[in-house]
């Protein structure tokens, strides 16, 4: 697992220094209706989509442009406790995915993958339940550092200090 989080920092600093590339329209199979993503001033996308299959299917096909090494890192099987809804819509975020995989190319492989010399494997809705519960776990792993500070933040600034250091 330590292996794991080391790439998974490398590969957000990579995102970081690479940023989010812009992408021209893209016509994809599979789709019911028309779907519009547009991205902010920070990249983050905005699916406008008439039904529900639709925006899990795009949401996997951008988060896949986006985070495609990241995701491949965390894999698993583990669908049997989901209700059919749920399962329905990994499985059209996977189909999303998946999408996206088959458009790239020896020159349009996310750097990682070129960097490292792989191609991803087809993206299955287990693989988005593991992602999401190592995201989750890896973003909320700092409560103890949180409470920490929030009780340094009202002792005077020199106590502060030698608190800090002592709690390292």
């Amino acid at each position: 697992m330590a292996t794991k989080k080391i790439l998974f920092a490398i590969s957000t600093i990579l995102i970081f220094i690479a940023g989010v590339t812009a992408q021209a329209p893209v016509n994809l199979t599979g789709l019911k209706d028309s779907v519009t993503v547009r991205r902010d001033d920070r990249s983050i996308p905005y699916i406008e989509a008439a039904n529900d299959t639709d925006v899990y299917f795009v949401q996997g096909y951008v988060t896949a442009s986006d985070r495609l090494w990241q995701m491949d890192l965390f894999v698993d099987e583990s669908l049997q406790y989901l209700s059919a809804d749920l399962r329905s819509a990994l499985e059209s975020y996977s189909r999303g995915v998946n999408a996206y995989i088959t458009t790239l190319d020896d020159k349009t492989l996310p750097v990682e993958f070129r960097i490292l010399q792989y191609k991803p494997r087809e993206w299955k809705p287990s693989d988005s339940v593991v992602v999401g519960k190592i995201l989750a776990d890896a973003l909320s792993s700092t409560w103890r550092n949180d409470l920490l500070r929030a009780s340094l933040k009202n002792l005077p600034a020199e106590v502060r200090k030698v608190r800090a250091v002592s709690s390292l």
